[in-house]
């Protein structure tokens, strides 16, 4: 018996131990000229995150990380490019290679959104910004607020809310593919903007999961589920990516 709660005695202090080390120093830390490029899974809306919770292992080595349909993003200046004058507290941008942006000023502990534009070109400005990320993240740590932005769609103009909730809800083992990541760190990303225009209210929920470890500054594997509401249409849509690989410039 006494060999028995000797053995479960070390057990529970090895999670507890692995649990108070699991401080990320170094999520989304991006200078001007990072990169990385993801892998676009396919059947994506079959996929779940799977549980939050202490010690958890996510087993998606059923996924081919394989294949040519792929996403990138690089790190820009932002006060270079031509959304300057929209974003003018932003000094770092995302650009993405399907046309959108997100416009973000970055500071030592922490990642401030300032507005996006879309795939169609469409300009967000926040009025007042959000936090994106802080650093360092750790299990349970949270980031919670409203922000407000502005914008003009189709000669109307646009007010809107985004509620958002980010916390790092799990930590344990990332099987992807054929790779096994020990010591990863789950975070969750809700967000739900209200925009208001003269004709019309358009609700979009999302709802992103990220899985970093202290390896790599771009997320192992990433989950995001959108959702519009408004009186004209219901959309809703699953993406998941692996990263293929990042270049983190100094």
């Amino acid at each position: 018996m006494k060999r028995l709660l000797f053995t479960v005695s070390v057990a529970l202090i090895s999670v507890m131990n692995c649990q108070a080390q699991l401080v990320l120093k170094n999520v989304e830390d991006f200078s001007v000229g990072s990169n990385s490029r993801y892998l676009k899974i396919k059947d994506a809306n079959n996929l779940l995150p799977g549980p939050s919770g202490d010690n958890v292992t996510w087993d998606f080595s059923q996924l081919s990380i394989s294949g040519t349909d792929t996403a990138f993003q690089e790190i820009v200046n932002a006060k270079e490019s031509k959304y300057s004058s929209t974003f003018p507290n932003a000094d770092i941008a995302e650009k993405n290679n399907d046309g959108s942006w997100v416009f973000q000023q970055k500071n030592k502990d922490n990642n401030i959104v300032w507005g996006v534009v879309s795939e169609q070109g469409l300009e967000m400005a926040n009025t007042t910004p959000y936090t994106f990320i802080k650093r360092p993240f750790k299990y349970k740590d949270s980031i919670g607020g409203v922000a407000e932005r502005k914008y003009s769609l189709q000669g109307q103009p646009v007010n809107g809310t985004n509620t958002y909730y980010t916390i790092a809800d799990g930590w344990g083992t990332l099987k992807l593919g054929n790779k096994v990541y020990k010591n990863v760190l789950r975070i969750k990303f809700a967000q739900v903007f209200e925009d208001r225009s003269p004709s019309s209210v358009t609700k979009i929920t999302i709802v992103s999961y990220g899985w970093f470890d202290k390896d790599h500054r771009s997320s192992l594997l990433k989950m995001n589920h959108v959702k519009i509401e408004n009186k004209w249409y219901n959309k809703e849509d699953s993406e998941v990516m692996a990263l293929i690989n990042e270049y983190i410039a100094q």
